[in-house]
């Protein structure tokens, strides 16, 4: 993974605000420079993590059924 200097940074204790139900799992992209995140929400978000304090919310995947256990990355970040 390529370094990005705001991961060394991120309190990963911290919460993601914005989803309605508990996380049930994150992903790192292969360029450390996005988060995924999934919950019993049954949505997935994506993060964009940066030297902000707190990682902003650049996308919303609706359209599951039930709640998503699980998200990746391809190795080319897609």
């Amino acid at each position: 993974m390529a370094e990005n200097p705001s991961l060394n940074s991120f309190d990963l204790s911290g919460e993601l605000s914005g989803h309605d139900a508990e996380v049930s799992h994150i992903a790192f992209s292969p360029d450390g420079h996005y988060l995924a995140s999934t919950s019993h929400d049954v949505t997935v978000r994506v993060w964009r993590l940066s030297e902000r304090k707190f990682p902003e919310c650049v996308a919303v995947l609706h359209g599951h059924r039930f709640c998503t256990m699980d998200v990746s990355w391809s190795p080319d970040g897609n």
